[in-house]
């Protein structure tokens, strides 16, 4: 599946957590929210909606349980 990069309009592939680090694409921010470290990351980021209040929400609900973020 190709994206587009809501910064450079670069047509990307979609991020696959079998094939790529995520930690090269994407890094979680004090607030819980997901930054797109590149094209890949904002694509994927923008296509999932990622940072929709509710789903930063839950991270920190989760992170308050322990469980996040994942290790």
């Amino acid at each position: 599946m190709t994206l587009v990069d809501p910064v450079t309009n670069q047509s990307v592939r979609i991020f696959n957590p079998r094939q790529q680090a995520w930690n090269e694409h994407f890094r979680l921010n004090d607030d819980f929210s997901i930054e797109g470290l590149t094209p890949t990351g904002r694509a994927t980021i923008d296509a999932l909606s990622a940072n929709r209040s509710r789903i930063i929400s839950i991270r920190q609900e989760l992170n308050w349980l322990g469980r996040f973020p994942p290790d």
